[in-house]
């Protein structure tokens, strides 16, 4: 039976996705505590995340955030959150980068995912919105966790 190159090529690059987003999530302590996966929609990126992720055991560490878009102050509470060393988030289809927040948005995920153990996320606002009120969040934390970013862009 002959296999078509193209198929042969798609599951190639499947089969590295997976193994990648397994190895990451199995390997807190690794000094890479960020992931981008990027490619057209519905090609699977989600379903293939998703499946390493519950081969990988650790599905009760994962908070998912799907679609939309996220604004700078729920993002950053989401990470205070989740700023545990074992913990996971998901970012799957938030369109981070055209939101009118971005330049709030960027930098939070950039201090979350410094190269090291954990990464100083701030909030450089003067003043704590309502939802970081609420949960209590400082506006400075060290974030411990990882983030996986799913993207068409």
């Amino acid at each position: 039976m002959r296999v078509n190159p193209i198929a042969r090529e798609v599951k190639e690059v499947f089969d590295g996705v997976y193994a990648m987003t397994q190895n990451f999530a199995k390997n807190p302590d690794s000094a890479i505590n960020g992931l981008i996966v990027s490619g057209d929609a519905g090609i699977g990126k989600t379903h293939t995340v998703k499946q390493a992720l519950k081969a990988a055991g650790v599905q009760q560490n994962v908070e998912y955030i799907k679609g939309g878009k996220i604004t700078a102050p729920s993002l950053y509470v989401k990470l205070f959150l989740n700023r545990g060393k074992h913990r996971i988030v998901v970012l799957d289809d938030c369109d981070i980068i055209h939101h009118k927040d971005k330049n709030q948005i960027i930098p939070i995920l950039l201090g979350a995912t410094e190269l090291g153990q954990k990464g100083e996320v701030s909030w450089e606002v003067a003043t704590k919105n309502a939802l970081m009120q609420e949960f209590n969040a400082p506006t400075r934390f060290d974030f411990e966790g990882s983030i996986i970013w799913i993207t068409n862009d």
